[in-house]
């Protein structure tokens, strides 16, 4: 998804290891898009195409007339061969879209107590990104129920610092001052406003046995993904979080189950429109049925 690497293959990650408590902490950069979130570039994602996107597809055309009392259709089969198609087809692009890019997750997490966490609002602005607060934090509350973690993001200027290091170090003493707690999850964000952010973050020592490595990996993935679209800057966030916490908390399902879920879905569908062919056929033999004797004069019946 274009994140340049810092470190890290899995997340574009430079670890910073441990702070006080045992806390982790560390960093990741990404983008790739023509323009930034911050000053003049917040449309940043506009004119970005990733991932599956349908703008317009095939035309199906309904023909049809009336003969005196009858309706006379024509590519009526066709057309829920058609429809079956792309049933199918929507389900496997479903499937795959949200399997592609994203960190493998290989076991589901256990989730922290709701009492773990005293929470104080979820962001604080430096760059003037939210206008719609209840959209971003939406997400971040999604999170929050699914894995008992408070997430709290910075979303900075630069002042705080440009560089994951920066970023991580700024986590770590905001963390400090402002929680008591140890079942935060920090983000600090900075966007160059040329179509690159980085990243910095400090978890706390309840809150890191679920946003372990492999957790901050996939947000990570779920930042970049949302980073070069066209969301919104309140749903960029959001959205990342929001799909994190309901990812990590199950494990990736096996190729082998999505695929017999697909065939599953496949073979119901092809089953359901044999069937309904054969009642179309019923009824369209037994309408030239009833034409026929209709049609019969009565001293030949």
């Amino acid at each position: 998804m274009g994140r340049s690497s810092v470190g890290h293959s899995g997340g574009g990650r430079s670890s910073n290891g441990f702070h006080s408590a045992s806390r982790s902490s560390g960093g990741f950069s990404g983008g790739s898009s023509s323009s930034g979130r911050s000053g003049s570039g917040r449309s940043r994602g506009v004119g970005a195409n990733h991932g599956f996107h349908f703008h317009s597809g095939p035309s199906y055309h309904y023909y049809g007339g009336w003969m005196g009392s009858r309706r006379v259709v024509s590519g009526g089969c066709r057309g829920w061969g058609w429809i079956l198609i792309l049933i199918l087809l929507a389900v496997a692009l479903t499937i795959f879209s949200n399997l592609n890019g994203i960190t493998k997750w290989t076991y589901a997490r256990e989730k922290l107590p709701n009492s773990y966490a005293v929470i104080d609002g979820f962001y604080e602005d430096d760059a003037n990104w939210i206008s719609r607060e209840s959209e971003l934090t939406k997400g971040m509350k999604s999170f929050y129920r699914n894995t008992g973690v408070a997430p709290f993001v910075y979303i900075t200027d630069g002042s705080k610092g440009t560089s994951s290091d920066e970023l991580s170090e700024f986590t770590q003493n905001y963390y400090d001052k402002h929680f008591t707690d140890e079942a935060h999850f920090i983000l600090a964000i900075y966007d160059d406003g040329h179509g690159s952010y980085t990243c910095g973050y400090t978890c706390g020592s309840e809150a890191k046995t679920v946003m372990d490595e492999e957790a901050v990996s996939i947000l990570a993935d779920y930042l970049d993904r949302y980073y070069n679209s066209d969301v919104s800057d309140e749903e960029f966030l959001s959205k990342s979080f929001e799909k994190t916490g309901i990812r990590i908390m199950s494990k990736t399902p096996s190729a082998a189950v999505i695929f017999s879920v697909f065939v599953g879905i496949a073979v119901i569908l092809i089953i359901l429109f044999v069937w309904w062919k054969k009642v179309q056929q019923r009824k369209k033999e037994k309408a030239a049925e009833t034409e026929r004797i209709l049609n019969t004069p009565i001293e030949k019946i």
